[in-house]
């Protein structure tokens, strides 16, 4: 029997504005008038259009477009140099790698990922707005960036005490940047974590404090530790009152909030060049790194070799196996209704059993174009396109239970309305499983899971002449070595 093909449509980046302008209710940027038939835009107009598109449409942080910013504005004023910018559909590819060649030989390694992942948000942004005739994302180089690579370079606590001495307590500002400095250096802290504490954050009762999460993580609650408390009970009393939530203010002119990019920079160089000390790099990291007591014991333990073992390879079922399981379904009760759909939405999308669960009905549009929006790890969202016959067995299955209109609701829930647990999936698919053994004796051999489903779509999409590159946003890996393993 010949290996089967799926034929497959895949508008990544049509869905990518479209998805911004219905996920969440949020509308995409204003379009600019511009000469029909040409990309002629002016620096300022299209500059406020991708910034608004990514407030709006992409919800993002007001940090993350103050980081676009920074990254793109550069850019388009060397395209505004050159000329290019009043007609962006004339720019050509290598205009891209030979900006960032140039322009990223001074910046670190985590800087020159910002800048190619500002560039790849710009371009992706500018060729669904019709502003490139192309798309240019794939001429921008990725850049990896491996956590816990190296080790983290700090300062000794005797120079973290040096430097919690330098603040002159004597004023409103000193008083401030001296609790700031109790809080990284006690708690270990993001410069972020500690600038946007709010008021209503510190449990003066229970002595506690929480810190709201950074960086996709979790948010954290500490004890409020004696020189902590001090140094905030200090501050609070002499800043006074104010009309904001923020604890940390502004010393200079009318009190404000501290700016979402303000990790006072200058500030901290100041106090190191006070205290005579020559930190790994400027900034409020060093302070959070200075456990340099097991520093040597951390690099023993870094030189130990991994344990080579050979490589397991991943399972997966041919596409005859994956019909006969989903044809071993009951369909005339609700139950096998359910699991059809749902084992279908599972090979459709690839998804995780967690992401399958998690499912809400307003995550999933059953009007063109077909997609459903799927919440990964670490609370990072992609979108997938349906196929018309899972658009078609999901609308049935929310008719069924009466939910089209509750955008909160769970799409798969068990009998009693609950929704369903992974062990839970995964003992409905073992039972599946077992009932299409009769007519698939291939599938004795295979251990069948709802991971399973995922590595046979992805090896189904392969052969069919989709790009790998797509794979990966259709799983929803960071990394394409992952998917290609």
């Amino acid at each position: 029997m010949a290996p089967q093909k799926l034929n497959i449509i895949i508008p990544l980046d049509a869905l990518y504005l479209q998805v911004s302008q219905i996920h969440g209710g949020t509308r995409a940027s204003p379009k600019i008038e511009r000469e029909p038939g040409t990309g002629s835009v002016t620096l300022p107009q299209l500059l406020e259009s991708y910034l608004e598109f990514l407030r709006k449409g992409q919800g993002v942080s007001e940090a993350t477009v103050g980081f676009r910013r920074l990254h793109v504005t550069p850019f388009l004023r060397s395209l505004e140099k050159q000329g290019t910018i009043l007609n962006l559909r004339a720019l050509a590819p290598s205009v891209v790698p030979d900006y960032i060649i140039e322009t990223s030989q001074p910046l670190s390694r985590a800087s020159r990922k910002h800048l190619t992942s500002g560039l790849r948000s710009f371009l992706r942004f500018a060729h669904v707005q019709g502003y490139l005739g192309r798309s240019l994302v794939q001429a921008v180089p990725v850049i990896t960036t491996r956590k816990l690579d190296r080790l983290p370079r700090g300062i000794p606590w005797e120079a973290a005490q040096k430097l919690l001495a330098t603040p002159d307590r004597t004023t409103l500002i000193g008083k401030r940047d001296y609790a700031i400095l109790q809080l990284l250096a006690s708690d270990g802290l993001r410069i972020g974590q500690a600038i946007h504490l709010r008021l209503s954050d510190l449990d003066w009762r229970q002595g506690l404090i929480y810190f709201p999460a950074e960086k996709g993580g979790k948010s954290l609650c500490f004890p409020l530790r004696e020189e902590v408390a001090e140094a905030l009970l200090t501050y609070v009393r002499d800043r006074g009152s104010a009309p904001f939530p923020q604890l940390f203010l502004t010393g200079r002119g009318q009190p404000r909030p501290l700016g979402v990019n303000n990790h006072l920079g200058s500030a901290l160089e100041g106090y190191y060049r006070r205290a005579g000390i020559q930190p790994p790099r400027y900034g409020a990291h060093p302070i959070r790194s200075e456990d340099t007591v097991r520093a040597g014991q951390y690099e023993k333990i870094v030189a130990i070799p991994l344990k080579r073992t050979p490589r397991v390879m991943l399972g997966y079922l041919e596409i005859g196996e994956v019909r006969a399981v989903l044809d071993a379904i009951d369909r005339r009760r609700p139950s096998g209704r359910r699991d059809y759909t749902m084992f279908n939405f599972l090979y459709n999308t690839g998804a995780r059993v967690q992401e399958v669960i998690d499912l809400q009905v307003g995550a999933i549009r059953l009007a063109p174009p077909l997609i459903a929006i799927l919440t990964g790890k670490g609370g990072k969202t992609r979108v997938v396109p349906l196929w018309p016959e899972t658009a078609t067995l999901l609308d049935d299955h929310l008719k069924e239970r009466g939910v089209q209109q509750q955008s909160a609701a769970r799409v798969f829930v068990n009998a009693r309305g609950e929704p369903l647990t992974r062990f839970g999936v995964r003992y409905l698919l073992r039972t599946r499983r077992a009932a299409a053994k009769q007519n698939c004796p291939t599938l004795i051999q295979k251990r069948v899971s709802p991971h399973t489903f995922r590595h046979s779509t992805a090896m189904h999409l392969l052969p069919s002449g989709v790009d790998l590159a797509v794979i990966q946003n259709w799983l929803g890996h960071v990394q394409l070595a992952t998917t290609h393993a």
